[in-house]
């Protein structure tokens, strides 16, 4: 099945970034109402967002057998494509990661750990160490994800099979609800029993956020078996703007709750997350429509490398121009100029990436063309 492009998704991976840019930016403005909440629905949002176009994408192609040899090839592709940006940010990091005085004063040890640090990072292991936030504390996502991918052929491949049976949505709902399941568990149990917190980065760690990964797998499929029985029937339209609206009100809601902390109110930005990709993923309603406008894909599609800039130029920013500042309108300075230089840089960088790529494709295809008639041109000398 030809699986239609799902434009729509990429404002809300534009939304899910503009919550976790405040939520960092908001470390270094005194008295700021940290929104924790916040900063879950969004990296929940970006986790199952990964494993639901995992799902979607490898669907599109033929089934890949689940080789040792297809999945580094497959693995290997993503990390040619995100590590040029992912390298670049961390080396720019060093500059505040590795301050001056540890060397002026031979504090060798600092330094070596400070070492070790950075080539871990650089090979994509600052997870499995439980440093996944030195140097560009943003680039650990990318990292995770990386590592997670070794699971799409394999799942995908088990999801055709799936999905030929009987009852396949339940099955999914299962995968998707024991995936949910397991990542609380390991979670639990990496606070109660190895004394690790957040700062240690247990939602971060590929292993613990590994479930929720699978969940956006098991969703990507849900949506797919979804799309092919829905679109052979009449859609209610207006059913289905009354639902985005719904849950866009609900999500809103979350967003800005401020009250006291409790296992449910963390837990629910995932369910919230998983029903807002499995309606605006199917794209029927009117708000779906919107979000597909130029404008708002376009905000979506530079949202990877604002994503991984801007806690470099938050860093920077703050560190040189000395933020922590009680003033309102200095703070509202910071976070525009901030955001905005995030925005900016990350437009000419995908912008730069993009005609890079038109330009091979199209040697590539002029090369093609002229073959055959210096073939020909060959043949007849002969």
């Amino acid at each position: 099945m030809r699986l239609g492009r799902v434009n729509q998704m990429q404002f809300f991976r534009f939304i899910a970034f503009f919550l976790l840019f405040e939520y960092h930016a908001s470390i270094w403005v005194p008295n700021y109402a940290n929104n924790s909440v916040s900063g879950l629905f969004a990296l929940f949002f970006f986790i199952l967002l990964s494993g639901v176009m995992s799902s979607y994408s490898l669907y599109s192609k033929e089934d890949i057998a689940p080789t040792a040899s297809n999945i580094f090839y497959y693995v290997k592709k993503k990390v040619f494509r995100f590590y040029p940006l992912y390298l670049v940010t961390n080396l720019i990091a060093v500059i505040y990661t590795v301050p001056t005085y540890m060397v002026s004063l031979h504090n060798y040890k600092e330094v070596l750990v400070k070492a070790f640090e950075f080539i871990a990072t650089i090979f994509m292991f600052q997870t499995w160490i439980f440093r996944p936030y030195v140097y560009n504390a943003a680039s650990w996502y990318v990292a995770s994800i990386v590592w997670l991918s070794i699971l799409n052929i394999p799942f995908s491949h088990i999801s055709r099979k799936i999905m030929v049976k009987d009852k396949a949505i339940r099955k999914f709902v299962g995968i998707a609800v024991l995936g949910v399941i397991y990542s609380l568990l390991a979670s639990a149990f990496s606070m109660a029993v190895l004394h690790l917190s957040e700062a240690d980065g247990i939602t971060a760690h590929p292993l613990i956020i590994g479930g929720i990964y699978i969940t956006g797998m098991a969703i990507g499929n849900i949506v797919i078996i979804l799309k092919e029985r829905l679109q052979a029937a009449n859609v209610n339209t207006k059913l289905f703007t009354a639902i985005e609206i719904t849950l866009v009100a609900l999500s809103l809601v979350v967003i800005e709750y401020k009250g006291s902390g409790n296992m449910f109110i963390y837990v629910l930005p995932i369910f919230l997350d998983c029903a807002l990709l499995i309606v605006f993923m199917l794209g029927f309603g009117k708000i779906s429509k919107l979000f597909s406008k130029k404008f708002f894909v376009m905000l979506g599609n530079i949202t990877f490398e604002a994503y991984l800039l801007h806690q470099v130029i938050i860093f920077l920013f703050a560190t040189s121009n000395n933020w922590a500042s009680g003033s309102t309108l200095g703070n509202i300075y910071a976070l525009t100029f901030c955001f905005t230089t995030s925005l900016v840089a990350a437009a000419i960088i995908y912008n730069t990436k993009n005609m890079s790529r038109s330009r091979y494709q199209e040697q590539m295809k002029i090369k093609n063309d002229i073959a055959p008639i210096r073939k020909n041109v060959f043949e007849t000398a002969i």
